[in-house]
């Protein structure tokens, strides 16, 4: 169950970071706020809850390179361009999710029926 609530989150991630600009929902934070949180939360979750951690936390790392990306590609979408801001906090914000990730797992032990199968 875990596994699909991250790969939704994952997933909307991605179309969000894709959608043109006019088509962007509003979001009652600062822009890079929102980048943050979405980088913590997915971060976050595998490290906390994944049956190997290590792999969780190896795997998390690649999130950085792909908000890169995703900021990258916003250059061709209207309405949207490239934000060195907004690469910092999907950077900071898995940064800050995988170290909530090793703290949860201190008072937050995995048990079998809520593990992550990575």
């Amino acid at each position: 169950m875990l596994l699909r609530i991250w790969l939704g989150l994952l997933c909307a991630v991605v179309v969000v970071s894709l959608l043109p600009g006019r088509a962007l929902p509003a979001v009652p934070v600062s822009d890079n706020v929102a980048h943050g949180a979405a980088y913590l939360a997915l971060a976050a979750l595998p490290v906390a809850r994944a049956a190997r951690p290590w792999a969780a936390a190896a795997g998390a790392l690649l999130l950085a390179p792909l908000g890169l990306l995703l900021e990258v590609a916003q250059m061709a979408i209207p309405g949207r361009g490239f934000e060195w801001r907004d690469a910092a906090a999907n950077v900071a914000g898995v940064m800050a999710g995988m170290a909530l990730g090793w703290l949860a797992r201190l008072v937050w032990r995995p048990d079998a029926d809520l593990r992550i199968p990575l």
